[in-house]
Order: structure tokens, then sequence, then C-alpha cells
């Protein structure tokens, strides 16, 4: 229950600005190298990908998802609320409707885009959610016919469950995992097998974030790619953010519709 005088409005309306319709995503260069992967591809100060009849059919099971309604948070969530109760939502019940922590459409499409063009490997990511993020990622990784696959870790039961039920036609594409990225990722690992993007959507505080970009930069082909979500989620969030942009390991940075940071190490 929310405390008394906490309205729900600005809950509905973040959830309702995630899925709005946007005809390009903004591009804001942090760290630029004009060598990098990121400034040879995504130059411009915006990027649009086109929608194809795959996304439309991920959207339409997104909304069969979002009808199952509310479901549990993970029990992790209570050790940063108790922390720290100014974290957005920290007073919101313990339960969120799937849309509340969907990649956006127009992300989505922009994730496909990137594990297509790339032709990856390997894409990481931490916070499967319900799974649509995962569908995007995993018909780029279709498209790119490398054979490349999708690890998504997850500890929430509920949510795996949910997930996993609407991954099961990406078999051999996307390995969705029941347990956290930091316990799982070692044993999931291939013998010499790098992680080409990463996209870290669990927990935003800075205190769980960049312990795992740590993590990951271990495990990080040359020239790889971690993208942070929700990077303006709070003020903590945004100084993770900013920290990271400039962080000397990185050789270009660019924030995506002040939402995704894109960071592409050396």
């Amino acid at each position: 229950m929310l405390p008394f005088g906490t309205s729900l409005v600005p809950l509905l309306r973040a959830a309702k600005q995630r899925l709005s319709p946007k005809p390009s995503l903004s591009l804001a260069w942090y760290r630029q190298d004009p060598e990098s992967w990121l400034m040879r591809n995504m130059s411009a100060d915006t990027i649009s990908i086109p929608e194809r009849a795959h996304h439309r059919a991920i959207e339409a099971i997104a909304a069969r998802i979002n009808d199952s309604g509310p479901q549990p948070l993970w029990a992790g969530y209570e050790q940063a609320y108790r922390k720290d109760n100014s974290i957005p939502w920290s007073y919101a019940a313990r339960e969120r409707e799937p849309n509340q922590v969907r990649t956006q459409p127009e992300m989505g499409r922009l994730f496909s885009w990137l594990a297509e063009r790339r032709a990856s490997a390997l894409i990481v990511e931490i916070g499967t959610a319900f799974g649509v993020s995962a569908r995007y990622w995993a018909e780029g990784l279709k498209a790119g016919r490398t054979g490349g696959r999708l690890l998504t870790f997850d500890p929430n039961e509920t949510w795996h469950a949910i997930a996993s039920r609407h991954l099961r036609d990406y078999d051999g594409i996307v390995e969705a995992k029941i347990g956290t990225f930091e316990d799982g990722i070692a044993s999931c690992l291939k013998s010499g097998e790098k992680i080409d993007i990463a996209f870290v959507d669990a927990i935003h505080t800075s205190e769980f974030v960049s312990p795992q970009v740590e993590m990951l930069i271990e495990y990080l082909a040359p020239g790889g790619l971690i993208l942070l979500d929700d990077i303006s989620f709070s003020a903590d969030m945004s100084g993770c953010w900013q920290r990271w942009a400039i962080d000397s390991r990185v050789v270009t940075s660019v924030a995506v519709a002040n939402r995704v940071g894109f960071l592409e190490f050396r």
C-alpha cells in the first residue's frame, strides 16, 4: 500500500510515457572516438528503426503478457528500498504490471538492429522481466544468421516462469536462466566465450549497477558494448551513468532517448 498522500498518478504517467510512440530516438554523445563501432554506425543526432512484421508480432505478445496483471517483485528489491526510500517507486506496492517494466517498442527495435548489425555471437541480459526485450534481441540474432545466442537472467521465479513460457519459440537462441547474473554467468559461458553486448536492466541503483558493469567487463569481447537501462531513473542512476560515460576504459558513450546509456569499451 502507498503511504497516505502518495499518488499513483506519477507511476501511471511513467508507464504511459514508456509506451508512447516516438518517431525517432535522440542521441546525446558523451565520449566520441571516430573509429569506434558506435560512431561509425550511429553518428547522427537521432536514430529510428522502421517497424517490421516481427516487431508487431512481439507487441501483440507483449499485450497478452500484460493481461496477466500485476506480478510480485523479487524479494531482493527490499534491500535497495530499505537502504534508500527515496528511490522512485520504493513506496509503491511490491508488484509491477508487465507494461511498467518492459522495453519500449522503439528501443526494442534498436536492440534488434544492434544485434543484427553487429552479428553478435553472445548477448547477455541482466533482468529478463517478462521477456519482451529478450524477444527483440532474439529477432536480431536470428536475422544476423551467425548462430548467436542470448543469455538472460532473472531471479524472480514468477516473472521467469511467464517469460520462459513466451520464449519457447526461440529455443536454441534464448537461454532464460533463473537466478542472478552474478551467481550464474561463469557456469553459463562456454570455454573462451566472450560477451559482445550486455544489457543491464535489473535494480536501477549505482550500488547494484556499477559492480555488474565491472563484472561484465571481465567477460567482454574487445570493442564490446554494455547498455545501461533507465539512466534517468533517479539522481543516483544519472550519476552512475555520468561516471561510466567518461570512464577511461570507455572509447565512446551515448545516451539514447535519455533512457539507455551505450558504452563501447576498448
